[in-house]
């Protein structure tokens, strides 16, 4: 066998494993790719052909060089060492493919930045170990490499000589440049990156095209290099002092802006209502999306405890995650501030002094001690870190917990938590000081952990919405359960009638669907609580989860500074929320009023417009493009400017008074 041969059997195998997979995902989804013309199908199959080379070419290099350099006389073992490579190369791939299908599974997506952001994290590793059938992926992964092997062992002869000769080694040259091309991808003046499996209006075949590998090794590139995705590699940014004109319009409504060259949000909000020091909970829900909670029409409806705190607080019945993580839904919950592409703000250095959050605001302005509460470890995503140096005095994790009944892989369970916040609570409130309390819960993790006999488990033949688990709808209602049963607990307690709670989910789940952002999934539970200050209503409109913060303060009375990119939502003559969200941390869309836009490309958009009442009839309908449209458009693009400006600069904070 000559070296050429050797070198293209063990590529060609090694390149159809990736289409291999590629062509399962397509089968297996192939109802929600009607509408795809064969031409798209072709691009589609193509552009992951053009991918997974640029990710094996990198492989196949050794390979052809190992070939070309040995000497005639050793060319008979250096072929059992190429095919030994091979093996090697076969092992490497399945380990990768068939653990990306249970990703897929779950998140409706290939492997991508995630698996950076939780590659360390205990919690993640015990969630994959006891979440995901591990010995079963194993002996998949080493009967498919044993398979492909002896394939190659047996077309590569390797009982016949590995001929040698000029002809031969020139070719195998040849490959090797081939090899090196298909590593760059392109002869453009730019290589080939992830993006260029964006060829469709359809978001699954933009996943199928994809190659998550290469998705994961690109991002990790990026991270080393100490370079972040900026505004402009996700859409077309605004000239400065435009995008700053377009924020003095919209911002300038909100309150009295300081012409600050630095921040040209910063503002003194001035509230009609004097000053009240009433205390702030701020509840930030894992995964509490408004699919499966009844009071906002979803389906199957396990939320009886938030429906019935619904029916006397202000219930937020189109409100929308920035995101698709909890990173992103406390950056915009907490420091109302929108989301950029790349990595979370939590988690960059430039924001770790000196960030505006609603804890800086209420602690020195107001006077709060304030508080942080999680079940899980604080080092996931550096919160720990960003909230102690961005307002918070303490911040209560996992190891801080005593006597802890029940603890899955993500760390204490709900109701543990709020036991131990309410605890916090009391002890504060009974000192006279007037506190702003956070909580994030955990439980709403797979593999699904909760306590046994807590609830009654749903019946087996529940109707379960696309992407959902049986035991995950459990898990739902066990944490709409604690949530029920920390409030009836604080009923009790002398800061309840003083207190303000709020309640809201990180993110939605399960972002299915095939428009390029599935924005109606990031609809999420938001609700302000308190019986005895405030009257119960429900907002219809479109809000955002970066109008928490500014509604809290709003309630809180009095005036204050303010950088938040939210707006009050209870305050007459406020005007409309602008709403924007990210996909994948690269693509961007938004809501205003019944408007909304996805962006496509550089300067392109699809132009949506929002038909019937907040649940499941609600719909977003393509329709022509307006100047309401284009106004949303510029809008999305001057707040994710300025915003990305003021993290790099430092100047997110309300400045000196």
């Amino acid at each position: 066998m000559s070296r050429a041969r050797l070198f293209l059997l063990t590529a060609g195998i090694a390149l159809l494993i990736p289409s291999g997979f590629r062509l399962w995902l397509y089968w297996r989804r192939a109802a929600e790719l009607k509408g795809l013309s064969a031409q798209e199908l072709l691009t589609m199959f193509w552009i992951g052909a053009r991918l997974d080379a640029a990710l094996l070419g990198l492989l196949f290099v050794p390979l052809a060089l190992l070939l070309i350099a040995v000497p005639a006389r050793r060319l008979d073992q250096t072929g059992r060492i190429a095919r030994l490579y091979g093996l090697f190369l076969f092992l490497l791939l399945f380990s990768t493919e068939v653990p990306a299908i249970y990703f897929f599974r779950y998140f409706d997506f290939r492997p991508n930045y995630l698996v950076l952001d939780h590659i360390a994290n205990p919690e993640v590793l015990s969630t994959v170990a006891n979440g995901y059938p591990l010995l079963f992926i194993a002996t998949l992964v080493l009967g498919l490499t044993a398979m492909t092997g002896l394939a190659l062992w047996r077309l590569g002869r390797p009982g016949a000589h590995v001929r040698s000769g000029w002809l031969d080694r020139a070719v195998t040259a040849l490959l090797l440049i081939l090899s090196a091309l298909a590593v760059r991808g392109t002869l453009d003046h730019r290589p080939l990156n992830p993006s260029l499996a964006s060829f469709s209006s359809n978001r699954l075949a933009n996943e199928i095209a994809a190659n998550g590998t290469f998705n994961v090794l690109s991002e990790a590139y990026a991270r080393l290099r100490g370079k972040y995705d900026t505004v402009a590699s996700a859409l077309e940014p605004l000239p400065r002092d435009a995008a700053v004109q377009q924020l003095k319009r919209l911002y300038g409504e909100t309150g009295r802006l300081l012409g600050d060259a630095d921040n040209p949000i910063r503002r003194i909000i001035e509230n009609p209502e004097r000053e009240r020091p009433q205390n702030v909970v701020l509840v930030v829900l894992e995964s509490f999306t408004a699919r499966l909670i009844g009071s906002l029409g979803g389906q199957p409806s396990i939320s009886p405890e938030f429906d019935r705190l619904a029916e006397s607080g202000v219930l937020l019945e189109n409100c929308y995650a920035t995101g698709e993580r909890t990173i992103q839904g406390l950056e915009s919950t907490i420091c109302s501030f929108p989301p950029l592409p790349g990595v979370g703000v939590v988690a960059r250095p430039q924001s770790m002094q000196g960030f505006s959050t609603l804890a800086s605001v209420l602690r020195d302005q107001r006077g709060y001690e304030t508080l942080f509460l999680y079940g899980g470890q604080g080092i996931f995503d550096r919160m720990r870190g960003f909230f102690l140096q961005n307002g918070y005095q303490r911040f209560i994790e996992e190891q801080d917990f005593d006597e802890v009944r029940f603890k899955g892989s993500w760390g204490v369970c709900d109701e543990e938590v709020y036991a131990a916040a309410d605890r916090e609570f009391r002890a504060l409130f009974a000192r006279g000081q007037p506190f702003f309390g956070t909580i994030l819960t955990v439980s709403l993790h797979s593999p699904w952990e909760y306590p046994e006999g807590r609830i009654q488990p749903l019946p087996e033949d529940t109707p379960r919405p696309a992407g959902f688990d049986y035991e995950e709808l459990n898990t739902f209602l066990y944490a709409d359960h604690a949530l029920g049963g920390f409030i009836q607990k604080a009923r009790d307690a002398d800061y309840f009638k003083h207190t303000l709670f709020v309640f809201v989910g990180d993110h939605g789940v399960h972002l299915r669907g095939q428009r390029l952002v599935p924005i109606e999934e990031y609809r999420v539970a938001a609700l302000l609580y308190a019986p005895e200050l405030l009257k119960p209503g429900r907002i219809s409109r479109a809000t955002s989860q970066l109008d928490l913060a500014p509604t809290i303060m709003g309630r809180l009375g009095g005036s204050y500074r303010s950088t938040f990119f939210g707006r009050d939502l209870l305050r007459a003559n406020e005007g409309q929320s602008l709403v924007p969200m990210i996909y994948k941390k690269q693509r961007y869309a938004g809501i205003r009023g019944s408007a909304a836009v996805i962006l496509t490309g550089p300067g392109e958009y699809e132009s949506l417009s929002i038909e019937g009442r907040p649940g499941p009839a609600q719909r977003f309908a393509l329709g022509s493009r307006s100047e309401v449209h284009e106004q949303l458009l510029l809008m999305i693009s001057s707040v994710a400017g300025i915003a990305e400006e003021l993290l790099l600069n430092g100047h997110y904070n309300v400045g000196s008074p």
